[in-house]
């Protein structure tokens, strides 16, 4: 047994030598890394591009503002921004005033506005919005339970639970988190990536006529597939882990803060409604295993291509033009909750299903749309994988049946 497992572990590095290891492939997966990280300079960028002259007097600003929520902080605030507030944005001076802490009146109003006062102000006032939310909740499901409607009583009373009891006590720089929260390309790069490598594992032997030589192999026929399903698990495992830690590292050296990990998720704005009460250290991490497990899910069906074609271009052709559609659906969101339940993207770009606290009805029970997602799309690539393994073991049955016929003759 021990000597079996050896010699299948042995097959599935020769596999991901054969595959993946190829000189192009590493300088293919070295240029994207490179793209990946000026696409990262580049976005963060242009998202603090208008202060970046007056990084010194945010540095400055910052370093009294962040942390604990206070009324001296707010005072102090108001002191420089109320007088601008008072004047109204038609009655601000664009002209150059010594005085002003960056340029021009106008620009000072932007500043405090963009920067400070939106972020503390949401802070401040979410607590008051969440019990808003949760004594809303609560009066609707006590309406649907005396009205018998079962379902509609327990999603707000979910609602009601998960708000209950949310604050957002600390400020933070949270900019490169919400660069972060909304930046896809780097999981669009891996799928290519993976596109490339994958598109070929089974066809690649059609071409060449190696699958004829599998079942005179000891390990040959169903431990090759199967080190050729663990090769490209650990290939997509590998490079989403590589991009994604690459993401949040390079973000977090552009911002140079790391006070905001520990807020809670919705101190981002974004994700006001997030049914997510975890820190956003945590919600991030949590987000790249899911990415990770979709881009797992999209290897699936390239294989499945891989498999059912005779030729790599028709292979390449095909998974790309399945991908493109995906990506497609998932942006339009086609197919309602069935559709998007088979559409592995769903997963690797997850933003829209923790931004809202949303569920299914599932034989009455609410389940939350992220976990019905997740459960549909992992489910969906399971059957690939079955029919995968099914059309390999089709295949080699009809090989030894013709073998078999031309012996009789």
């Amino acid at each position: 047994m021990k000597r079996r497992i050896l010699s299948f572990l042995r097959l599935v590095g020769y596999e991901l030598r054969k595959a993946f290891g190829t000189v192009w492939m590493v300088v293919f997966l070295a240029a994207l890394l490179l793209a990946n990280g000026w696409r990262l300079y580049d976005t963060y960028h242009q998202k603090i591009i208008q202060w970046e002259e007056y990084q010194d007097v945010y540095a400055e600003c910052y370093s009294y503002l962040s942390g604990t929520i206070t009324p001296e902080k707010i005072g102090s605030l108001m002191l420089a921004f109320g007088p601008l507030q008072e004047k109204g944005l038609g009655n601000l001076s664009e002209e150059y005033d010594p005085d002003a802490y960056t340029y021009s009146e106008m620009m000072d109003y932007s500043f405090f506005d963009e920067l400070f006062y939106q972020g503390i102000y949401y802070d401040y006032f979410y607590q008051n919005h969440a019990v808003e939310i949760v004594n809303s909740a609560r009066s609707l499901s006590s309406l649907y339970s005396q009205s018998g409607s079962s379902f509609e009583a327990a999603k707000n009373a979910r609602i009601a639970q998960d708000f209950a009891g949310r604050k957002v006590p600390y400020f933070g720089d949270t900019r490169h988190y919400e660069v972060l929260l909304n930046y896809d390309f780097s999981a669009m790069l891996v799928l290519v990536l993976c596109l490339f490598a994958l598109c070929g594992v089974f066809v690649t032997e059609k071409e060449t006529g190696m699958y004829m030589l599998h079942r005179t192999t000891r390990l040959g026929g169903p431990a090759t597939v199967g080190a050729k399903f663990a090769a490209s698990a650990l290939f997509a495992v590998g490079v989403s882990v590589l991009f994604f830690t690459q993401d949040f590292l390079t973000l977090h050296l552009l911002g140079g803060r790391w006070e905001a990990l520990s807020d809670p998720a919705y101190g981002i704005w974004q994700l006001e409604y997030t049914p997510f009460r975890m820190r956003l250290g945590s919600m991030f991490l949590w987000l790249g295993a899911v990415k990770t497990l979709g881009v797992l899910c999209c290897c699936c069906f390239f294989l499945l291509v891989s498999c059912l074609v005779r030729r790599v271009l028709s292979s390449f052709i095909l998974s790309m033009a399945l991908l493109f559609g995906a990506v497609a659906a998932q942006n339009l969101g086609q197919g309602g909750y069935f559709g998007r339940g088979c559409n592995p993207m769903e997963l690797v770009i997850p933003r829209e299903l923790i931004a809202q606290d949303e569920f299914v009805n599932f034989f009455g029970y609410p389940l939350r749309l992220y976990a019905a997602m997740l459960i549909s799309v992992c489910l969906t690539a399971a059957a690939v994988c079955l029919v995968v393994l099914y059309r390999n073991r089709s295949t080699r049955a009809g090989l030894l049946e013709r073998r078999r016929r031309r012996v009789s003759v």
